[in-house]
């Protein structure tokens, strides 16, 4: 971004000490394009300003499990977690502080989230990250760093993806599919024979954002015995491990494309699975055949989280090793648990509006209301609060508000439906 300079303010003003002068010390000088505001944050912000002013929002934005408040701030805490948190407080005296950790971050997490998804054997090259974000990010900047400068994109997708593409330096081409369904993995695999160079393909592994749908088996196939052979990158972003469909079933696409022998990098977060969003939990990787390409990776590793932020958080990687060292049985039944709730809200939905139900059907936390922007709008007016696509987040709904959800949407529907002539349609 280049900025240009420009001459330098100064505005008087008057105040309580009497006048003043304010000068501008950067946009006087220099001139910056217009900031966007984040839809997804912006969407929450006006939840929380109704939470603020005393009402009690139905707050569908943000992608947190949360407990019966429905509050994004009060995210549900796994017992497992808890457990593994209490358990390293009694234990404190042998508990190593708060140090920076290793630029790989910390080996028992990494090892945890290597067993999880590949199985402990796998050679792998790895790094913890702050967050599935940075696991993301620093998978990008390896793949440009590789001599990759253009990734096809599937959308709709996770709004965060462009932005951490455009960071990387990387171009990219979105494919769209009919939607509510993600493009096939046909359309993919026809954008990238037409590049006369290889590409980098951006995908999610499970519980689609925003959607909720995803591949079926025989299309990772398809997809799979597509890229196998050639020079081109998948990165695998899996954000939702064992929301979908199970912890097993979930790391399904990964094992498939590593077994296709794909070049593989892997984007992986524990902040959903776990609970531990604001302790910033990811991990990165890339499937290699030797312990010299993982030494050099690890290398490349290391020196990208330096110039990025130097080390991922250490907390919540040590909680993440203790779960699944120690109560990983617990853990694995508690988020079955969370996963039958949020099925059960998406029967629900589907059950109160059939005529939607191809949007509805899938997995995991998301779902797209097919409703216009009039009609977002209306609900936010009654406290009902979604991204400005009619993303909802299912998992920050409590059951016990579902009826007065699907009550006020109806009431909106139908209320905009017998507006007069000229009023937008729901």
């Amino acid at each position: 971004m280049v900025l240009r300079r420009t001459k330098m303010q100064s505005h008087s003003c008057a105040g309580a000490a009497g006048s003043c002068t304010l000068r501008t010390v950067f946009l006087g000088h220099f001139s910056l394009p217009e900031a966007l505001q984040d839809a997804v944050f912006a969407a929450a912000a006006n939840a929380q300003k109704a939470r603020d002013a005393g009402r009690h929002p139905i707050d569908g934005t943000i992608g947190v499990l949360t407990d019966d408040r429905g509050d994004p701030a009060h995210p549900l805490i796994f017992p497992c977690v808890r457990q593994a948190i209490d358990a390293m407080y009694h234990d404190w005296e042998r508990h190593p502080g708060f140090p920076y950790s290793p630029l790989l971050g910390v080996t028992a997490y990494r090892e945890a989230m290597k067993r999880l998804v590949f199985g402990a054997e796998a050679t792998v090259a790895s790094i913890s990250a702050a967050g599935g974000t940075a696991a993301v990010a620093l998978n990008l900047h390896l793949a440009k760093l590789m001599g990759i400068g253009r990734a096809i994109l599937p959308v709709p997708t996770w709004p965060n993806h462009r932005q951490l593409l455009e960071g990387s330096g990387l171009s990219y081409t979105e494919i769209k599919g009919a939607m509510p369904h993600p493009p096939s993995p046909e359309q993919l695999l026809a954008a990238a024979r037409a590049s006369k160079d290889p590409v980098l393909f951006l995908l999610q592994a499970n519980a689609h954002n925003p959607t909720g749908h995803q591949w079926t088996k025989e299309q990772w196939r398809v997809f799979a015995d597509g890229v196998s052979g050639s020079a081109h990158i998948v990165l695998l972003d899996c954000a939702y491990q064992g929301l979908s469909e199970g912890v097993e079933e979930d790391r399904a696409p990964a094992l498939l494309l590593r077994e296709a022998g794909v070049r593989l990098l892997f984007a992986g977060s524990s902040s959903k699975n776990h609970g531990v969003y604001g302790l910033r939990v990811g991990w990165a990787c890339a499937v290699v055949s030797s312990p010299e390409e993982e030494r050099q990776l690890e290398q490349w590793y290391r020196i990208l989280t330096r110039r990025m932020y130097s080390t991922a958080p250490t907390f919540g990687q040590l909680i993440v090793a203790k779960v699944q060292e120690e109560y990983q049985e617990e853990w694995r039944r508690q988020l079955g648990a969370v996963r039958t709730g949020t099925d059960r809200k998406r029967r629900v939905l589907r059950d109160a509006f059939p005529e939607w139900a191809d949007s509805i059907e899938g997995t995991g936390l998301f779902t797209m209301l097919p409703l216009s922007a009039h009609a977002i709008a209306r609900l936010q007016e009654d406290d009902v609060f979604l991204t400005h696509d009619g993303r909802v987040n299912l998992a920050g709904i409590p059951l016990g508000r579902f009826d007065e959800f699907l009550r006020k949407i109806r009431r909106v529907r139908e209320g905009i439906t017998q507006s007069p002539a000229g009023t937008p349609a729901g």
